[in-house]
């Protein structure tokens, strides 16, 4: 399907048979987006999405797997140019992905940990593929819902699994099926096999180096390694000498402006016994936005050694640090706001071309070929972006604004997206009825015309909120309602370079949602955080006309159906109100939808049949006045991260479209509700005739197969009788193109009597 809100079409055939109706309610997901990696304009690199880890497959040198934070595996097969999805869409938990292990005996066996490394968040513990990440089954026997930092598979067994997680070191001795402890307590941050041994394991937490040489099964503290101050602790090693093993802590990370002290550099050179500190928590600040400024958080931390000099060394934090000396020495190769995303998580070079350098940060995956100091984007197909909230054009399909979590503002143009801020823009967006590309953003009170790219400026609020409520209306692009707090605001000159605005009502209590009658700006409607519904009539006088049934302090919205206005739906919480009487009085049409809060519920205006939409995180949902029910509308949605807005573009043709955001899988589209007919032919006594909507047009094929009514003629008239279109059938298949007809009731007669009525809702 095509259009959500297609036409919707189905037929009788009078006195002769039952009709045969099959419904699509389950929508038509398919996603939208960024899926390239988004052009930038804004000044500053930006990226697509939290990557938290990759790893490289054993034996195949163009296959590469990425853990992003909040939008599951990843898989490339041609060394990080391009990634493409795994089924984690749909096979894990709601939740977040920090480590991944590829079993070298059978790549076809994956271990996937649950949970947010950045944040540093359980999850549902570890899963498991046996098919290469088509099918998943959770693997946490023991360790529960702990999260794994890393995830090691021993050189001597394949079924012996070590995990370094919030809780303790965990084994596994087959093969992932139960767990157990090993090291008990510690939030450990990273583990490491000694190159070319099968026995030697280090791990390391906050502040604390630990070592095992028999396979993890006991482990020793190295108390050589204790920094005053610690911090997400990193273990490197290297090939050319397996000897040699550093350790990074974050250190003091200073936020002085004038002084800034950080990074903490030990190193070894007999596996892990002892440790000589090479750098002290002393500047530069490794990971700091500057060498004398501080950083942000311990999970912007890594270090790495070069696979083939024994002294080259990289550090990364929100800039790319090199030293040629043993850590002892630093030179800074990039800048925290140019050529590679800020907010580093890992660096490390391929094992089969140590000359590549990868860089996994909150905006993906970057590569260098030239030791570190050029940086491109390889995040191409990785469609995790983290969208906090969406904004949908009310007069073009083909723009939408997403503000995103360390991504910025991407806009979408037609098919393409583009960055053009910086940095985390959590603001809600709307947008007006007057200009396609005009967004008002919430929290900050600006709008732009994002196409052109134009400054923001103010458009005469003060103290701006996201709980602010904004209300436009295609009645009059002039005429804008804001709330802000306890205050509804008005103003009637919103296009002008400074409008105005007016206080309609101070009410007793926050407002929470505000709806505007589509055919009438007097009448207005106000749900407060005490349940108090308040309406106007007339655009200034306020009264309390009910009460919401169900608390609407956390989650409410309100809409006035457009075809009926005396019908008002209301969402509180979990729970949708349907009124009959201006919210006055409401009946509980909830059903059976899940026991979640709603986000958002929308109208589609061009319905005659109350066609309205809803979301919660989970999924979205539908139904119109002939239904008994909400019906899930989710069919191809991924379910491992949560939806975060809900929004229609409505035209009344198949150019509508249904869009929601998700926080880690971008931004994702479906056509319209639509009825479709069953094709089955329907036999009466002079021969065959069926009729056939198209899923992708607007057109009735009605299909003759009875010779005796060719090139006779039909008559196509409204549900009055009046003619609208006289057909001559000279071919078995005729075309019926309904695009530009009214909603309504039509009969195609035929010359012999035969009728048959299609209903265009």
């Amino acid at each position: 399907m095509t259009s959500l809100y297609r036409k919707i079409l189905f037929f009788a055939i009078i006195s002769f048979t039952t009709i045969a109706f099959s419904q699509n309610t389950n929508g038509n997901w398919t996603i939208k987006g960024p899926i390239a990696f988004p052009a930038d304009i804004s000044g500053q690199i930006e990226g697509i999405g939290r990557v938290s880890q990759i790893k490289f497959h054993p034996t195949d040198n163009q296959k590469i797997y990425a853990v992003s934070a909040s939008g599951g595996l990843w898989i490339s097969n041609d060394a990080g140019t391009n990634w493409n999805k795994t089924t984690t869409d749909t096979q894990i938990p709601q939740g977040s992905c920090s480590a991944v292990c590829i079993d070298y005996a059978n790549d076809n066996i994956l271990y996937l940990s649950t949970g947010d490394a950045n944040y540093y968040s359980d999850g549902y513990g570890i899963y498991k593929s046996i098919d290469g990440g088509l099918t998943w089954s959770a693997s946490n026997t023991g360790i529960e819902n702990r999260m794994a930092l890393e995830i090691l598979i021993s050189p001597n067994d394949h079924n012996i699994i070590l995990a370094a997680t919030t809780d303790g070191i965990w084994k596994s001795i087959n093969g992932g099926v139960t767990w157990e402890v090993k090291k008990s307590g510690g939030a450990f941050k990273d583990m490491e096999y000694k190159p070319g041994s099968t026995n030697t394991v280090y791990a390391v937490n906050d502040n604390q180096f630990w070592k095992s040489i028999d396979d993890g099964e006991f482990w020793s503290q190295v108390t050589d390694v204790n920094p005053s101050v610690g911090g997400g602790g990193r273990i490197t090693t290297t090939a050319a000498d397996n000897g040699i093993v550093y350790v990074g802590f974050v250190g003091t990370n200073s936020s002085s402006e004038t002084a800034s002290t950080g990074g903490v550099i030990y190193q070894s050179l007999d596996s892990g016994v002892t440790f000589n500190l090479k750098k002290g928590d002393v500047k530069p600040n490794l990971n700091g936005y500057e060498p004398t400024e501080g950083g942000q958080g311990n999970y912007n931390w890594d270090i790495f050694a070069d696979r083939a000099s024994v002294k080259t060394l990289y550090a990364i934090g929100h800039v790319v640090w090199k030293s040629v000396d043993s850590g002892t020495t630093w030179s800074k190769l990039t800048n925290w706001y140019e050529n590679c995303h800020t907010d580093m998580h890992q660096i490390l070079s391929s094992p089969y071309n140590n000359s590549k350098l990868f860089n996994i940060n909150d905006g993906g995956i970057f590569t260098s070929t030239d030791a570190g100091n050029k940086w491109i984007p390889s995040s191409d197909g990785l469609s995790a972006t983290e969208v906090y909230h969406m904004g949908q054009s009310k007069l073009s399909r083909n723009i939408v604004s997403i503000g995103t979590q360390d991504n910025g503002e991407i806009y979408l143009n037609n098919n393409s997206w583009t960055c053009n801020r910086a940095g985390d823009w959590a603001t809600k967006t709307n947008f007006d009825y007057a200009n396609p590309n005009v967004a008002y953003y919430q929290e900050t009170a600006q709008r732009r015309d994002i196409v052109a790219n134009k400054n923001d400026e103010e458009f005469g609020l003060t103290t701006p909120n996201n709980n602010d409520n904004y209300i436009f209306t295609n009645q009059n692009t002039s005429f804008a309602l804001v709330s802000q707090g306890t205050i509804l605001k008005k103003t009637t000159n919103l296009l002008a370079a400074s409008p105005t605005w007016t206080t309609v009502k101070i009410f007793d209590d926050k407002i929470k949602s505000v709806a505007v009658s589509p055919t009438n700006t007097n009448e207005i409607y106000v749900v407060l955080k005490n349940n108090q519904v308040h309406y106007t009539s007339n655009g200034s006088t306020f009264t309390q006309v009910s009460t919401t049934p169900s608390a609407s302090d956390v989650y409410s919205t309100i809409v006035v159906n457009k075809s009926n206005t005396n019908i008002v739906y209301a969402t509180c919480g979990n729970k949708v109100y349907r009124s009959e009487n201006k919210a006055v009085d409401w009946n509980d049409i909830s059903g059976a939808l899940s026991n979640t809060n709603i986000l958002n519920l929308i109208q589609d205006p061009y319905k005659t049949d109350e066609s309205f939409y809803l979301t919660t995180v989970f999924g979205v949902y539908y139904r119109n006045n002939t239904m008994s029910d909400w019906q899930s509308f989710s069919t191809g949605l991924p379910l491992i991260a949560q939806i975060t807005d809900l929004f229609g573009y409505f035209d009344g043709t198949n150019n509508s479209v249904l869009r929601v955001s998700f926080y880690g899988r971008g931004v994702w589209e479906s056509d319209l509700y639509k009825t479709v007919l069953s094709n089955n032919d329907y036999v009466n006594n002079v021969g065959t005739i069926s009729i056939y909507p198209n899923p992708s047009t607007d057109i009735i094929t009605v299909n003759i197969t009875e010779p005796k009514l060719m090139d006779t003629k039909a008559i196509l008239t409204d549900i009055s009788g009046k003619q609208i279109k006289e057909i001559l059938i000279s071919q078995p298949v005729t075309l019926l193109d309904f695009t530009n007809y009214a909603k309504g009731i039509y009969i195609l007669k035929f010359s012999n009597n035969i009728t048959k009525k299609i209903v265009v809702k």
